[in-house]
């Protein structure tokens, strides 16, 4: 499945041309505090509803499971890391 955006150039794009305001926040409210979760889950859906995504992909989780696409995780993968995790406790 390939993203609709290239991420990482996206968000280097922002933080780029983003006005310095010494915020620590990825996302600031119009104030200049931090974006508030119910703030952003409001814009978001705004803007999936403008770019004419379905009800259900309207929620900032949908962002999620399409990256979890690039970070699978095989079983094998995870058995060999628990395993080796265990091994090194005892």
């Amino acid at each position: 499945m390939a993203p609709l955006l290239d991420e990482l150039a996206a968000l280097r794009a922002y933080l780029r041309d983003r006005e310095a305001d010494g915020s620590d926040f990825l996302f600031v409210s119009q104030k200049g505090g931090r974006l508030h979760r119910s703030q952003f889950f409001r814009v978001f859906q705004a803007i999936a509803e403008a770019a004419g995504l379905s009800a259900e992909k309207r929620h900032p989780h949908a962002l999620i499971s399409s990256t979890m696409v690039y970070v699978r995780t095989s079983d094998v993968q995870a058995s060999e890391a628990v395993q080796a995790a265990l091994m090194g406790a005892f």
